[in-house]
């Protein structure tokens, strides 16, 4: 109906109290509310607060009258009946997307009741009979309504109940008695407990209400207990689902749940309850520091009420048991702090070994426990051993089959893509202690499991062996081998699965001295007496393989043949010799039946070549074994079959109908041997051309192991020349085709002609990598020449007609196998004495390879790089190659004067040069160009390039005459080169490595290069490594770290292979330049450079010295430690300090002069160090001297303001003194010590001690190399050298520090191995990190980390003594110590049911007091006036703190802003807001001074008083002003009172924030104060 009142709030709740009369009926006046509320809801759908504040005050006033004038109750028991079927109506009809003006009318449904309640409650005749069936009825027709909220599909109606009817209904139940009180709560709980374990709509109204009624639901009267939700599981099992949810706000309702469950339970019970809680309430919100100081005597106390004995008459409900402990450790592993979780980690190592009935679940170990202790291997921030040590204690725990399933799961772990690859070895090793343990308890064979759970752990252990990385193979796969054996012995695995797991190990490692196969032959033999004879399943596997109609359509013919070969090569040693004649036998038969019966079945020929080829590949060359005898016998019976068989199968290459023999369709296993058939040729055409593939492959593996046999050489002789003798014929073949003497492939599309090339070129560069690894290539080849020349000249002939197809890929691939090809016939064409070859085949190379290499693909890059590294070599010694090479490459005549050297004797050795100049040039741009342009550098290109152009013709000293200056000099084509991969290594570190370890040994071959690359030198001297890749060594040649231990052999290593290693290496070179043998004749030096080279490495040296030494970072004094400034200053001076040896004598002085005056400057001791070696290897050449002009007059200036070079200059002395020749060491004793003893009585600890130490190792060796020092000792230090030997502090720090001091030596000090290790350990600054870009500690650092670690020990034992951290009754931490330590306040003594986060009302309804419990202060904050959201969202979180009773702000969408969100910290969802415009904050005013408040302002004015002069009323509206301009003067006008804060500062004005929790704190202060008053 429509409504008789307008549109505007206020008009409505004055027009609701005026009109409605008593003598209307509640039908009547009920339509008429409803109506206004309706037609005001218009208008307030986006206030819906506002709305139910106005509706709450109208009805309660209305209702109040009608019921008390006419105790209507049967027109109220309607209006709730209609009420009720209107709220079952709209949650039927609800959208799940609610309007907010549905919203409104949900809470007006709800308002109507809770008003009706209400009024009924407030009567004065609690026995009336009317009242109680109008209670009843209503209560009996509303509950399913309400009960129905949890599930619905709004939160606003969940909202709804919880905050509105729910308090009313629980309030009518305790009305009406027992019975329906317990009818009520079973009823409420059964319904809450299904909407949150059912619906997730549901679950935040069901969780409100529980919270709300957690009184009405968990009763302290025993005579309720019937209604006790307590003795239902469900309930315990559901509260701790609400402790681990992902919502803080749920997180914080399960705890207030809980701390009420906990209260009915003893004293003594509720104490680990309590420790439950705090720890919880910790890993809320709280720091790591604060954890720290709280977590050990919590964990401790809840660990034992759990793990300990129990109290009894206590149901296991209430007492704590390891369930609830596994909670806590779940929300400490997920932190959100990588660091809190660090520290639970540890924290859960350092347990007590657990027992069976106090274990952890296994999935919380296996969710939170092992990918946190994964994230701590990555970060190296956990102790491994630890780890390994908890799951081997875990896995003890458990009964046999629960550790088998541990084991499972964490080899599933393993596989998982979460455990990341620097954690995979450790949860492996994880593994195997989990298997160890499970073994210990019981005999695997004893353990009953089915046959599923084995083949389960044989599966995984598959896939770890699958998945292990290259560089931790091995040790993965013999952990999964020790894994197999403890608990899957092979007596309960057929022989073909365990062939499925050796097919993932390498073949290598299963021959006879593999590292696998002792692992595998335990496996065989765990669990059993007796090994079975294993020779009948593998002679019928053998059959079995060769009846097609008996494979498994999953598994593939090359599959099965390895997977058969892995089992003989672990089984031969025991198989029987009838059982070996019998496999061979039947397997030299097959092969002869290739050739012999072309009418074998399919199948039959690519099966008997596949097995062929994974024995050939499997079986040792090198070991005199019986399956090894046994293989040669049979490739000495059947070598002419098989090279037959190859050469009719290899025709495929030349007719499409050709071999005649029949010739079965393409297999499954193709793709894997032949690594994908082209997919052009038709089906038949490629079965046929990938068993030609295999018989090749075939015939190259028997041919390699004949050949590399160690079998006499009369038995492989025959077998040798008839295998190699088929691979000649069959390159003569190709050559005769490709040089158009044999048919080419005929009735064949271009495409089909192309794919069979590209074969062609595939089977020559296999056929001659075969060739060139026998050992007696030469012997062979003399009987059976090999074309490799006119191949050659065939491929790089362009007018030689080829298959060319149209399509890029085929193009693509056609380039590749082709420099392929090149490549082998070229290294084949080396090694025969045929070398060098005609003059215009290698020039022909070099051409092609600068014109090819930006076109061919990239996987080709490195077969046309190394032709071109043999073409390059030739060609720098021959200058006809040269010559024919240059004219190829369009090389017009290079005239002298543009050459830029010097006139060559003979102008052909000029035209020699100018050829190589160009060639190099043009080569090395194009190869670049093409290495390049990829998107990431690839190493190994990189690497061929480097060795293709960096080679030794190049490089050393007898290069011909001038070409070194025209190839290295500034505008030389290497000088370009190593400009741009050193460029480059900027994007990718990786590169500068591998330049560096290429240009290092022929920069030492040829020291008077190294002058051309100064600049470059001094580059990989200064590399910056801190943001390199970490895995520099992984894709290196062993050989490039060989040459650079050969640059120096004293170096261990363990920075070698890091992302340092250029610059290591750089440092490596110059030590090596700067200690050249000798000139001259030596008796300590065999070898001997030339003069040349001596000048040309000093020269060197002393530049780079000079150059380094004015570094602007080295002026640098203020910087920060680890920064960049600090690491180019390390980075500096260890290079400084290799380089020093290179200062001449007479410019030793200058140097001393220049260095000393830095050692008194602010550098760390990290810097320092090597500046004091480099002044310590000086001063020696003239000890004396250095000690009287530098040591001793920094040691006497008493009087400077800083003196940081003091422990520098003590210890440059003392070193002096010791390594100084004997004649003047009792002088310079006599200087130093006088000079040096005033500093052991200093008051710095560090200098004092520092001096101490270092002069006590001085008296102590002294006496023995100076014998009268001890008769002139003074009287005073022969007392302080007993105090000395006698002190127990002084005894602890030489202990530890003085071998430091014997140790160093000043030689090795500047040497590679002492600059990155251990050499400098001199003094300096204590406040670094140690092991900075491989600096070492330092003393001075020793020994102020001992003085502080002494202190430590001495603050903790004082602390000790005094008192320690203990726990209270209640559970809270209690210091009785005088040291205190921060903590925060455990709030859930305060937690309140304000849950309704859409009107923050509190409870409507009084009648049930333990529904809700509300004890917030008097005061409203009003922020209307404050626009910014941090200053609101921190109000919001103060009037939370202080629990004031509401907060006013003009707007409630503010909350949902995600600034607000961090800063209040769910403070809004605890906190009653009101939504008060700043339009109608006046009238708002007006209206809570009519309902007794008091209206107080926090501003400036001329009648204000100071706050703590101010005395607060207890209900009092506090109004804060705008930022900046303050309250307005029409509401300053409205106020009663106005406070200021006092200020002692300038600045006029606080934070608007600030003032408002100044104010509010000031409030709380005093009403405490008053409450304190009263008590007492």
């Amino acid at each position: 109906m429509p409504s008789p009142f307008g549109h505007n709030r206020d008009d409505l709740i004055r027009d609701l109290a005026s009109e409605l009369q008593p003598q209307l009926s509640l039908d009547v006046w009920g339509s008429v509310v409803k109506g206004a509320l309706r037609t005001a809801n218009m208008k307030l759908a986006n206030s819906v607060q506002s709305l139910a504040d106005s509706a709450c005050k109208a009805l309660d006033e209305a209702f109040s009258r009608l019921v008390a004038a006419g105790d209507d109750w049967a027109s109220a028991t309607e209006v709730v009946l209609l009420e009720a079927e209107a709220l079952q109506h709209d949650l039927h009809q609800a959208d799940p997307h609610t309007m907010a003006g549905d919203a409104v009318m949900t809470h007006l449904h709800c308002l109507m009741v809770t008003a009706l309640f209400k009024a009924a409650l407030q009567q004065s005749q609690p026995g009336s009979e009317a009242k109680l069936t109008f209670l009843k009825s209503s209560h009996d027709a509303l509950q399913p309504a309400v009960l129905s909220l949890f599930s619905g599909s709004s939160a606003a109606d969940g909202e709804a109940a919880s905050s509105m009817l729910m308090p009313a209904m629980i309030g009518v139940a305790e009305q009406l008695g027992l019975a329906c009180r317990t009818q009520f709560a079973t009823a409420l709980w059964k319904a809450a407990r299904d909407a949150m374990q059912n619906s997730s709509q549901g679950q935040h109204a069901a969780l409100a209400a529980l919270v709300q009624s957690v009184n009405f639901l968990m009763p302290s009267d025993e005579t309720l207990a019937s209604s006790d939700i307590r003795t239902d599981p469900d309930f315990w099992a559901l509260l701790r689902q609400l402790l681990v949810d992902e919502d803080t706000f749920t997180r914080k309702r399960g705890r207030y749940v809980l701390e009420h469950a906990i209260k009915v339970a003893s004293h003594s019970a509720q104490q680990p309850w309590q420790a439950l809680l705090q720890l919880l309430a910790l890993l809320e919100d709280f720091a790591l520091h604060l954890i720290k100081g709280a977590w050990e005597p919590l964990i401790q106390k809840l660990s034992a009420a759990a793990y300990g004995p129990k109290p009894k008459n206590h149901s296991r409900d209430m007492v704590v048991d390891g369930v609830w402990v596994a909670i806590v450790w779940l929300r400490a592993l997920t932190h959100p702090s990588p660091s809190v979780q660090m520290y639970a980690l540890g924290s859960l190592f350092q347990q007590k070994k657990p027992g069976q009935h106090a274990l952890l679940p296994m999935a919380c170990v296996l969710d939170c426990v092992m990918p946190a202790f994964c994230r701590g291997i990555i970060a190296e921030e956990v102790d491994v051993s630890a780890g390994k040590a908890f799951v081997h204690d875990y896995a003890c725990a458990l009964q046999p089959a629960e550790a088998h399933l541990l084991t499972l799961h964490l080899l599933r772990f393993y596989s998982s893509t979460f455990a990341a690859r620097l954690a995979q070895p450790v949860i492996l090793q994880t593994a195997v202690t989990a298997a160890q343990a499970a073994a210990a308890t019981t005999t695997a064979a004893a353990v009953k499991l089915d046959g599923k759970a084995d083949e389960e752990l044989l599966f995984e252990l598959t896939r770890v062996a699958h998945a292990a990385q290259p560089s931790t193979l091995l040790p993965a796969l013999t952990d999964v081998m020790r894994i197999a054996t403890l608990l899957n012995p092979s007596s309960r695995v057929p022989l073909s699965s365990f062939g499925q797991l050796l097919a993932e190990l390498p073949v290598s490692d299963l021959q006879p001295t593999g590292a696998l196969l002792p692992a595998v032959q335990g496996w065989l033999s765990a669990g059993r007496d007796v090994l079975p004879d294993y020779s009948a399943q593998l002679v019928d596997m053998f059959q079995l393989y060769f009846a097609p109609a008996q494979v498994s359509d999953k598994e593939s013919a090359a599959a099965y043949a390895n997977r058969w070969v892995r089992l003989i090569l672990v089984l031969a040693a025991d198989l029987s010799r009838d059982a070996m004649v019998n496999i061979f036998g039947q397997l030299q038969e097959k092969i002869v039946w290739l050739v012999e019966r072309p009418y074998l079945a399919e199948g039959v020929p690519f099966r008997t070549l596949a097995l062929l080829t994974a024995l050939l590949e499997g079986v040792p060359t090198k070991a005199t074994t019986l399956l090894g005898g046994h293989l040669q016998q049979s490739m000495h019976n059947v070598a002419s079959y098989l090279g037959t068989y190859m050469l009719g199968c290899c025709q495929v290459f030349a007719a499409s109908s050709a071999p005649t023999a029949r010739l079965p369709p393409q297999p499954k296993a193709v793709v894997a041997i032949s690594a994908g058939a082209p997919s052009v040729l038709p089906a038949t055409l490629q079965a046929k051309v990938s068993l030609a593939r295999l018989a090749l492959q075939s015939v190259l593996l028997a041919l390699s192991f004949t050949t590399n046999s160690n079998l006499a050489s009369h038995h492989n002789a025959l077998e040798v020349e008839s295998l190699a003798g088929s691979i000649t014929k069959l390159l003569q073949i190709v050559s005769r085709r490709w040089q158009g003497t044999a048919d080419r492939p005929c009735d064949s599309t271009l495409d089909i002609a192309a794919e069979l090339f590209i074969e062609e070129l595939v089977a020559v560069a296999s056929c001659c990598k075969t060739l060139a690894s026998m050992n007696n290539l030469q012997f062979v080849l003399s009987s059976h020449p090999v074309p490799a020349e006119e191949l050659l000249l065939c491929l790089l002939d362009d007018e030689q007609p080829k298959p060319v197809s149209q399509t890029s890929d085929t193009i693509s691939r056609s380039k590749k196998a082709t420099w392929q090809a090149i490549h082998s016939l070229l290294h084949l064409l080396t090694l025969l004495p045929t070398w060098p070859p005609k003059p215009n085949l290698l020039p022909n190379i070099i051409s092609s390879a600068a014109a090819d290499a930006h076109t061919i693909p990239s996987d080709a890059l490195l077969a046309l790089l190394g032709s071109l590294r043999i073409a390059l070599e030739a060609a720098a010694t021959s200058p006809v190659i040269a010559s024919l090479a240059a004219s190829s490459m369009g090389a017009a005549h290079v005239s002298h004067s543009s050459s830029g050297h010097a006139q060559e004797p003979s102008s052909a050795a000029q035209q020699h040069l100018d050829n190589m100049v160009h060639i190099v040039a043009v080569s090395a741009k194009a190869c670049w160009l093409a290495v390049s342009e990829e998107e990431k550098l690839q190493p190994a290109h990189c690497e061929a390039l480097l060795e293709a152009f960096f080679s030794a013709c190049l490089f050393v000293a007898d290069t011909p005459e001038g070409l070194r200056g025209a190839l290295h000099g500034k505008e030389g084509p290497l000088q370009w080169l190593v400009h741009q991969v050193l460029g480059a290594g900027q994007r990718s570190p990786r590169v500068t490595a591998l330049a560096a370890l290429h240009l290092a040994p022929l920069f030492l071959a040829c020291p008077p290069a190294t002058l051309f690359y100064q600049q470059h030198i001094k580059k990989l001297l200064l590399f910056d490594a801190k943001h390199a890749s970490p895995e520099v060594g992984t894709f290196m040649q062993q050989s490039s770290w060989d040459a650079l231990e050969r640059l120096d052999p004293g170096l261990a290593g363990q920075l070698a292979k890091t992302n340092a290693s250029p610059r290591i290496v750089a440092v490596c070179l110059m030590h090596c330049l700067a200690h050249l043998p000798p000139t001259q004749p030596h008796p300590h030096h065999a070898a001997r450079s030339s003069p040349e080279d001596a000048a040309a490495a000093g020269e060197l040296g002393q530049s780079l010295y000079a150059s380094l030494l004015a570094e602007p970072v080295l002026q640098v004094v203020n910087y920060q430690i680890n920064s960049a400034v600090h690491r180019s200053k390390v980075r500096t001076w260890q290079a400084l300090a290799v380089l020093s040896p290179f200062i001449p004598r007479g410019h030793v002085q200058p140097a001393l002069a220049q260095l000393w005056p830095l050692l008194q400057g602010k550098d760390v001791s990290s810097v320092r160090q090597y500046i004091e070696s480099i002044v310590v290897n000086l001063m020696l050449q003239n000890p004396v001297q250095s000690m009287q002009q530098y040591v001793v007059p920094s040691l006497q200036t008493y009087h400077a303001k800083h003196h940081d070079g003091i422990t520098s200059a003590i210890l440059v002395g003392a070193h002096l003194l010791r390594h100084a020749p004997a004649a003047c060491q009792e002088e310079l004793w006599q200087s130093f010590v006088a000079a040096a003893w005033p500093w052991t009585m200093w008051h710095h600890h560090a200098i004092r001690t520092f001096a101490q130490l270092v002069l006590h190792q001085l008296l102590e060796d002294f006496p023995e190399a100076v014998p009268e020092v001890a008769t002139q000792l003074p009287s005073p230090w022969r007392e302080c050298l007993k105090f000395f030997r006698s002190n127990p502090d002084m005894q602890r720090l030489e202990k530890s520090l003085a071998p430091a001091l014997h140790s160093y030596m000043p030689h090795q000090a500047i040497t590679p191995t002492g600059v990155f290790y251990s050499g400098c350990q001199l003094a300096g600054s204590s406040e670094e990190k140690v092991g900075l870009e491989g600096a070492s500690p330092t003393l001075l650092d020793s020994v102020t980390m001992f003085l502080n670690t002494q202190r430590a020990a001495l603050r903790q034992e004082a602390s000790g003594l005094a008192g320690c951290i203990t726990t209270g009754a209640s559970g809270e931490i209690v210091g009785q110590s005088n040291s205190d330590f921060q903590r925060k306040m455990m709030p859930l003594d305060h937690l309140i049911g304000d849950l309704d986060t859409s009107t923050g009302k509190d409870a409507l309804v009084q009648g049930g007091s333990q529904a809700c419990e509300t004890k917030r202060q008097g005061l409203i904050l009003v922020a209307s006036l404050v626009d910014k959201v941090p200053n609101v969202a921190g109000l919001t979180r103060t009037c939370e703190v202080f629990r004031a009773a509401a907060l006013a702000v003009s707007d409630m969408r503010i909350t949902k802003d995600p600034l607000f969100s961090s800063i209040s910290v769910t403070a809004e969802q605890w906190m009653p807001l009101l939504e008060v415009p700043e339009a109608n904050l006046s009238q708002w005013m007006v209206q809570k001074r009519a309902e007794g408040y008091r209206l107080i302002g926090v501003e400036q004015t001329a009648g204000s008083t100071l706050l703590p002069e101010f005395a607060f009323p207890s209900k009092s509206v506090l109004l804060l002003g705008r930022e900046r301009e303050g309250i307005p003067l029409q509401l300053l006008q409205l106020l009663d009172h106005t406070v200021e804060i006092p200020q002692l500062g300038v600045i006029r004005s606080l934070n608007v924030h600030v003032s408002g929790a100044i104010a509010l704190y000031e409030y709380s202060r005093q009403q405490h104060a008053q409450q304190q008053a009263k008590l007492s």
